[in-house]
């Protein structure tokens, strides 16, 4: 993410922002440490990507233990025999 070091601060506030939408998680340590940044659009722009690809990570995780548990719950249901009517 080289275009981050711009001497624009509005660029790298936009860029941080596409960062923490779109971003992979081996952006983390490149937006924590812009978090430290002295100037607050800078910082807060960081904060909130950070906050954003920790968040994506963590739901990807619940997701796939939800998708394990309805898998579990399709077999478990398909051995249900339902008498004919």
């Amino acid at each position: 993410y080289p275009h981050l070091e711009s001497e624009m601060h509005t660029i790298r506030v936009s860029l941080l922002e596409i960062v923490g939408l779109r971003g992979s998680r081996s952006a983390l340590p490149i937006v924590e440490e812009m978090a430290k940044h002295p100037n607050p659009d800078i910082s807060a722009s960081a904060n909130l990507a950070a906050r954003r690809l920790r968040g994506r990570e963590a739901g990807s995780e619940v997701q796939d233990s939800s998708e394990s548990r309805n898998s579990q719950l399709s077999i478990q249901s398909s051995d249900i025999q339902v008498p004919a009517s």
